[in-house]
C-alpha cells in the first residue's frame, strides 16, 4: 500500500533594501523564444508582500492561440502570452525592503512544453535514491533517475494533471498527483518519498507458515499481528502451482505515533472504520499498513493465490483475507 505526499509550493520573498525602487540588475527577458515583441495588455494584480504592505506586481492574460482566438493575431498557433519582468524593491516600513518581480509588459513566447524535474528520496534517511524508474500516466515509457536520484522530462503544456509513480525493487511504490493550473509554464518541481522494503526472509511454500507483521517476520514475538499462510498457496505468473522456497518481503508501517522520528502515520489510514459483527457494528482500529512482495528462489515474481488468516493480540478478532 502506498500513500501520497502533498506537493507544496513555497514562495520566498527576500529583504534587500530599505528604499522602494528598482534594482540595477537587467530585466528578465521574455521566457523561451520570442516570436513577436509588440506589447499586449498588461493586467493589474495586487499582492501582499508582508503584513499590510501591498504592491501591484502585474500579470498577463492567460492563454495560447490554440485555445483563445482573441490572441491568435498576436501569437502563432504554438505561441502563448508571457511576461517580461524585472526585480523591484518595495519599502515595507518596519519589515524593510521586500523584493518582488514586476511585470513590465506582455509578449509572445514559443510554447515548448512544461519541464518537470524531480528527485526521489528515502523517506527515513532523506537520501536520494538512484536507479529508480519514474512513470508518468501521460507517457508510454518511464524514465530513470540518475545516481543523484533526479529525473527530468517535458510534457505538453495543455496537460492539467499528471500522475507520477515510482518503481524500485528495494522500495515500495510511491505515487504523486500534480495539478497544473491553466497558463502555468513551469518548471514543475516534485519530490517523491519512498519507503524501503523490509529485508527478505525465506520459507518453504509446501508447509504452513506463520509470519509476524514486523521488521522481523520470522520472530513471532516481534509483532502485534500475525499472518498464517497455508501450504501450497502460491502460483507463478503463468498460473501454475509453485512449490519451493519463497523469498518474502513483508514491509510493515506502524500507524502509531513514533516519538523518535516524530512521524504520525495516522495519515496513512485516516478516518473511522467499522465492521459488522453478528448483530452489531464494531470499530476497526488500524494496527498498521503492510505490503507483501513474494519471489521464487530464482528471483521471479510469484502470487499468493489462497486466503490467509490475520491474527491480532489478545482481545483482537481474527480476519481472513
Amino acid at each position: 500500500m502506498q500513500f501520497g505526499i502533498a506537493l507544496c509550493v513555497i514562495i520566498v520573498v527576500m529583504a534587500s533594501s530599505l528604499t522602494e525602487g528598482r534594482r540595477t540588475t537587467p530585466s528578465t527577458p521574455l521566457r523561451n523564444e520570442i516570436e513577436r515583441t509588440e506589447p499586449t495588455e498588461r493586467l493589474s494584480q495586487m499582492r501582499t508582500l508582508v503584513g499590510t504592505c501591498k504592491v501591484d506586481i502585474g500579470t498577463c492574460p492567460i492563454g495560447s492561440s490554440s485555445t483563445f482566438r482573441k490572441i491568435s493575431e498576436f501569437c502563432s498557433d504554438d505561441g502563448y502570452i508571457c511576461a517580461e519582468t524585472e526585480t523591484r524593491i518595495k519599502d515595507c516600513g518596519q519589515f524593510g525592503g521586500i523584493s518582488y518581480e514586476y511585470v513590465k509588459r506582455c509578449g509572445c513566447c514559443k510554447d515548448t512544453g512544461i519541464v518537470v524535474t524531480g528527485v526521489v528520496k528515502d523517506q527515513s534517511t532523506n537520501d536520494r535514491v538512484g536507479k529508480t524508474l519514474v512513470f508518468f500516466d501521460i507517457q508510454e515509457r518511464p524514465i530513470a533517475t540518475d545516481v543523484n536520484g533526479t529525473f527530468r522530462t517535458t510534457i505538453e503544456s495543455r496537460v492539467r494533471r499528471v500522475v507520477i509513480r515510482t518503481k524500485n525493487r528495494n522500495y515500495l511504490e510511491a505515487v504523486k498527483v500534480v495539478d497544473i493550473p491553466e497558463g502555468f509554464r513551469g518548471p514543475v518541481e516534485v519530490e517523491l518519498f519512498v519507503i524501503r522494503k523490509s529485508n527478505p526472509v525465506k520459507f518453504d511454500s509446501t508447509v504452513n507458515t506463520v509470519l509476524s507483521l514486523s521488521n522481523n517476520p520470522l520472530d513471532l514475538k516481534a509483532g502485534r499481528t500475525f499472518v498464517e499462510i497455508q501450504a501450497n498457496s502460491f502460483i507463478n505468473r503463468q498460473g501454475k502451482p509453485y512449490k519451493g522456497n519463497v523469498i518474502a518481503r513483508i514491509t510493515f508501517i506502524d500507524t502509531e505515533y513514533n516519538p523518535d522520528t516524530e512521524i504520525n502515520y495516522d495519515t496513512v489510514a485516516p478516518g473511522v472504520f467499522q465492521t459488522a459483527v453478528k448483530n452489531s457494528v464494531e470499530p476497526l482500529i488500524s494496527e498498521g499498513e503492510v505490503s507483501f512482495n513474494f519471489e521464487s528462489a530464482d528471483g521471479k515474481e510469484i502470487i499468493l493465490s489462497a486466503p490467509v488468516t490475520f491474527t491480532g493480540r489478545k482481545d483482537y478478532k481474527s480476519l481472513e483475507a
